[in-house]
Protein backbone atom coordinates (compact mmCIF):
# COMPACT_ATOMS: atom_id res chain seq x y z
CA UNK A 1 0.00 0.00 0.00
CA UNK A 2 0.99 3.86 -0.61
CA UNK A 3 1.20 6.06 1.85
CA UNK A 4 0.57 9.83 0.81
CA UNK A 5 1.50 12.72 2.93
CA UNK A 6 -0.12 16.36 2.15
CA UNK A 7 1.19 19.25 1.52
CA UNK A 8 2.30 22.04 2.31
CA UNK A 9 4.81 21.22 5.46
CA UNK A 10 5.15 24.83 7.40
CA UNK A 11 8.51 25.95 7.62
CA UNK A 12 9.08 26.91 3.57
CA UNK A 13 10.80 25.32 0.70
CA UNK A 14 14.03 23.80 2.59
CA UNK A 15 11.29 22.16 5.07
CA UNK A 16 9.82 20.70 2.25
CA UNK A 17 13.25 19.62 0.65
CA UNK A 18 13.68 17.77 4.03
CA UNK A 19 10.35 16.29 4.67
CA UNK A 20 9.16 14.92 1.01
CA UNK A 21 12.20 13.41 -0.18
CA UNK A 22 11.75 9.98 -1.86
CA UNK A 23 7.81 10.25 -0.01
CA UNK A 24 4.84 9.63 -1.68
CA UNK A 25 2.94 12.62 -1.80
CA UNK A 26 -1.03 14.37 -1.94
CA UNK A 27 -0.95 17.92 -3.51
CA UNK A 28 -3.83 20.28 -2.77
CA UNK A 29 -5.18 22.93 -5.66
CA UNK A 30 -5.76 25.10 -2.61
CA UNK A 31 -2.32 24.63 -1.29
CA UNK A 32 0.13 24.08 -4.34
CA UNK A 33 3.09 26.63 -3.20
CA UNK A 34 5.59 23.49 -3.04
CA UNK A 35 4.85 21.60 -5.78
CA UNK A 36 7.95 22.85 -7.69
CA UNK A 37 10.75 21.37 -5.18
CA UNK A 38 8.42 18.54 -4.20
CA UNK A 39 7.85 17.25 -7.58
CA UNK A 40 11.27 16.90 -7.92
CA UNK A 41 12.68 15.28 -4.70
CA UNK A 42 9.16 12.66 -3.69
CA UNK A 43 8.96 9.25 -5.16
CA UNK A 44 5.58 10.12 -6.59
CA UNK A 45 2.70 12.40 -6.31
CA UNK A 46 -1.14 12.83 -7.10
CA UNK A 47 -3.38 16.12 -7.50
CA UNK A 48 -6.09 16.72 -5.11
CA UNK A 49 -9.08 18.92 -5.83
CA UNK A 50 -8.47 21.20 -3.15
CA UNK A 51 -12.67 20.58 -2.61
CA UNK A 52 -12.46 20.15 1.20
CA UNK A 53 -10.23 23.13 1.93
CA UNK A 54 -12.47 25.43 -0.49
CA UNK A 55 -15.91 24.21 1.46
CA UNK A 56 -14.24 24.56 4.69
CA UNK A 57 -12.82 28.18 3.89
CA UNK A 58 -16.17 29.17 2.20
CA UNK A 59 -13.75 30.02 -1.11
CA UNK A 60 -15.64 29.22 -4.63
CA UNK A 61 -14.41 26.42 -6.51
CA UNK A 62 -12.55 26.84 -10.07
CA UNK A 63 -12.59 23.77 -12.12
CA UNK A 64 -11.77 24.97 -15.34
CA UNK A 65 -8.34 26.11 -13.39
CA UNK A 66 -8.06 22.81 -11.67
CA UNK A 67 -8.43 21.08 -15.23
CA UNK A 68 -5.38 23.61 -16.41
CA UNK A 69 -3.35 22.71 -13.32
CA UNK A 70 -3.78 19.09 -14.27
CA UNK A 71 -2.93 19.43 -17.33
CA UNK A 72 0.16 21.30 -16.68
CA UNK A 73 1.35 18.08 -14.63
CA UNK A 74 -0.21 14.89 -15.88
CA UNK A 75 2.71 14.34 -17.88
CA UNK A 76 6.14 14.91 -14.96
CA UNK A 77 7.37 11.55 -14.39
CA UNK A 78 6.27 11.39 -10.69
CA UNK A 79 2.71 12.47 -11.54
CA UNK A 80 0.05 9.56 -10.88
CA UNK A 81 -3.44 10.40 -10.81
CA UNK A 82 -5.73 12.89 -9.86
CA UNK A 83 -9.02 13.17 -7.62
CA UNK A 84 -11.89 14.00 -9.59
CA UNK A 85 -13.62 17.38 -8.60
CA UNK A 86 -16.35 16.35 -6.12
CA UNK A 87 -18.97 18.75 -4.04
CA UNK A 88 -18.66 18.68 -0.27
CA UNK A 89 -22.09 17.87 1.27
CA UNK A 90 -23.96 18.16 -2.33
CA UNK A 91 -26.16 15.44 -3.68
CA UNK A 92 -25.09 12.34 -5.82
CA UNK A 93 -26.34 14.34 -8.92
CA UNK A 94 -24.22 16.94 -8.49
CA UNK A 95 -20.99 14.61 -7.99
CA UNK A 96 -22.11 12.67 -11.00
CA UNK A 97 -22.27 15.70 -13.64
CA UNK A 98 -18.63 16.66 -12.61
CA UNK A 99 -17.55 13.04 -12.76
CA UNK A 100 -19.27 13.10 -16.86
CA UNK A 101 -17.83 16.70 -17.63
CA UNK A 102 -14.13 15.67 -16.71
CA UNK A 103 -12.22 15.81 -19.41
CA UNK A 104 -9.52 14.01 -18.43
CA UNK A 105 -8.67 10.21 -19.54
CA UNK A 106 -9.71 7.47 -17.02
CA UNK A 107 -6.33 5.89 -16.42
CA UNK A 108 -5.23 8.86 -14.75
CA UNK A 109 -8.91 9.86 -12.92
CA UNK A 110 -9.99 9.10 -9.67
CA UNK A 111 -13.61 9.67 -9.08
CA UNK A 112 -15.12 10.03 -5.07
CA UNK A 113 -17.46 7.98 -3.59
CA UNK A 114 -18.39 9.59 -0.46
CA UNK A 115 -19.80 7.16 3.14
CA UNK A 116 -23.27 7.17 3.34
CA UNK A 117 -24.08 7.48 -0.29
CA UNK A 118 -26.30 5.05 -2.58
CA UNK A 119 -24.47 1.42 -3.39
CA UNK A 120 -25.63 1.65 -6.76
CA UNK A 121 -23.10 4.70 -7.21
CA UNK A 122 -20.22 2.83 -6.14
CA UNK A 123 -21.41 0.08 -8.79
CA UNK A 124 -21.88 2.29 -11.35
CA UNK A 125 -18.22 3.36 -10.60
CA UNK A 126 -16.88 -0.08 -10.82
CA UNK A 127 -19.11 -0.53 -14.17
CA UNK A 128 -16.86 2.07 -16.10
CA UNK A 129 -13.98 0.54 -15.62
CA UNK A 130 -12.09 2.94 -13.49
CA UNK A 131 -8.74 1.89 -12.67
CA UNK A 132 -9.15 3.24 -9.04
CA UNK A 133 -11.79 4.71 -7.09
CA UNK A 134 -11.49 7.11 -3.86
CA UNK A 135 -13.51 6.63 -0.93
CA UNK A 136 -14.71 9.96 1.09
CA UNK A 137 -15.46 10.59 4.42
CA UNK A 138 -18.62 12.18 5.57
CA UNK A 139 -20.09 14.21 8.72
CA UNK A 140 -21.50 11.97 10.92
CA UNK A 141 -19.06 9.00 10.11
CA UNK A 142 -16.24 10.03 12.47
CA UNK A 143 -13.05 7.78 11.36
CA UNK A 144 -12.75 4.38 13.74
CA UNK A 145 -16.37 4.39 14.96
CA UNK A 146 -18.72 1.57 14.39
CA UNK A 147 -20.77 3.54 11.98
CA UNK A 148 -17.85 4.68 9.95
CA UNK A 149 -16.26 0.74 10.08
CA UNK A 150 -19.77 -0.93 9.27
CA UNK A 151 -20.10 1.75 6.02
CA UNK A 152 -16.55 0.39 4.91
CA UNK A 153 -17.13 -3.15 5.34
CA UNK A 154 -20.11 -3.03 3.25
CA UNK A 155 -18.09 -1.20 0.50
CA UNK A 156 -15.63 -3.56 0.55
CA UNK A 157 -18.24 -6.22 0.31
CA UNK A 158 -19.76 -4.80 -3.22
CA UNK A 159 -15.75 -3.96 -4.27
CA UNK A 160 -14.14 -7.10 -3.40
CA UNK A 161 -14.84 -10.91 -5.06
CA UNK A 162 -15.73 -13.64 -3.41
CA UNK A 163 -11.92 -13.95 -2.19
CA UNK A 164 -11.55 -10.74 -0.59
CA UNK A 165 -9.55 -9.38 -3.31
CA UNK A 166 -10.54 -5.89 -4.13
CA UNK A 167 -11.47 -5.67 -8.08
CA UNK A 168 -10.52 -2.30 -8.34
CA UNK A 169 -7.94 0.08 -6.79
CA UNK A 170 -9.41 1.70 -3.91
CA UNK A 171 -7.54 5.29 -2.19
CA UNK A 172 -8.89 5.69 1.72
CA UNK A 173 -8.85 9.51 1.53
CA UNK A 174 -7.56 11.26 5.05
CA UNK A 175 -7.62 7.39 6.27
CA UNK A 176 -3.93 6.51 7.15
CA UNK A 177 -4.76 5.61 11.15
CA UNK A 178 -2.91 2.68 11.38
CA UNK A 179 -6.18 0.60 12.76
CA UNK A 180 -8.19 1.50 9.40
CA UNK A 181 -5.17 0.25 6.94
CA UNK A 182 -4.44 -2.55 8.46
CA UNK A 183 -8.86 -3.46 8.56
CA UNK A 184 -9.18 -3.07 4.76
CA UNK A 185 -7.36 -4.20 1.20
CA UNK A 186 -6.48 -0.55 0.32
CA UNK A 187 -3.74 0.33 -2.73
CA UNK A 188 -3.35 3.74 -1.46
CA UNK A 189 -4.54 6.03 1.67
CA UNK A 190 -3.22 9.66 2.52
CA UNK A 191 -3.35 12.10 5.33
CA UNK A 192 -2.25 15.31 6.67
CA UNK A 193 -1.24 13.88 10.33
CA UNK A 194 2.31 14.13 9.67
CA UNK A 195 2.76 18.06 8.35
CA UNK A 196 -0.21 19.11 10.92
CA UNK A 197 1.48 17.25 13.85
CA UNK A 198 4.76 19.17 12.68
CA UNK A 199 3.37 22.61 13.62
CA UNK A 200 2.65 22.00 17.19
CA UNK A 201 6.12 22.65 19.01
CA UNK A 202 4.27 21.83 22.44
CA UNK A 203 3.35 18.60 21.48
CA UNK A 204 7.01 17.36 21.76
CA UNK A 205 8.31 17.26 25.12
CA UNK A 206 10.58 14.31 25.35
CA UNK A 207 14.21 15.92 25.98
CA UNK A 208 15.30 14.30 23.06
CA UNK A 209 12.71 15.11 20.31
CA UNK A 210 13.48 16.86 16.49
CA UNK A 211 14.24 20.75 16.40
CA UNK A 212 13.23 21.10 12.89
CA UNK A 213 9.21 20.60 11.37
CA UNK A 214 10.79 18.45 8.95
CA UNK A 215 12.18 16.21 11.72
CA UNK A 216 9.06 16.22 13.31
CA UNK A 217 6.84 14.95 10.31
CA UNK A 218 9.03 12.63 9.65
CA UNK A 219 8.72 10.84 13.02
CA UNK A 220 5.04 10.96 12.77
CA UNK A 221 5.29 9.39 9.17
CA UNK A 222 7.43 6.94 9.84
CA UNK A 223 5.54 5.51 12.31
CA UNK A 224 1.88 5.75 9.50
CA UNK A 225 4.08 3.61 6.95
CA UNK A 226 4.87 0.64 9.59
CA UNK A 227 1.65 -0.25 8.95
CA UNK A 228 0.45 -2.45 5.69
CA UNK A 229 -2.85 -3.01 4.25
CA UNK A 230 -3.78 -6.70 4.09
CA UNK A 231 -3.93 -8.49 0.65
CA UNK A 232 -7.41 -9.59 0.83
CA UNK A 233 -10.48 -8.23 2.59
CA UNK A 234 -11.51 -10.30 5.91
CA UNK A 235 -15.26 -10.72 5.25
CA UNK A 236 -16.97 -9.70 9.10
CA UNK A 237 -20.54 -9.34 10.38
CA UNK A 238 -22.00 -5.77 10.39
CA UNK A 239 -21.80 -4.57 14.57
CA UNK A 240 -24.53 -2.98 16.26
CA UNK A 241 -24.20 0.94 17.84
CA UNK A 242 -24.81 0.01 21.26
CA UNK A 243 -27.12 1.92 23.27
Amino acid sequence: MIHYHGADISGGQKEAGKFYKKRDVLISYARPNQIQVISEICRSFVLDNGAFSFWKSNLETDWNGFYEWIHEWKYHPRFEWFLCPDVIGGNEKENDELIEQCPMPKHITVPVYHIGENYNRLEKMLSHDYPRIAIGTTPGYGLRSIKFINEMRKIFEIVCNNEGVPQVKIHGLRMLDPEIVKAFPFSSCDSADAVIESVFDYKWTHRYFPKTKSGRAALVADYLEQTQSPSMYNFKPIQMELL
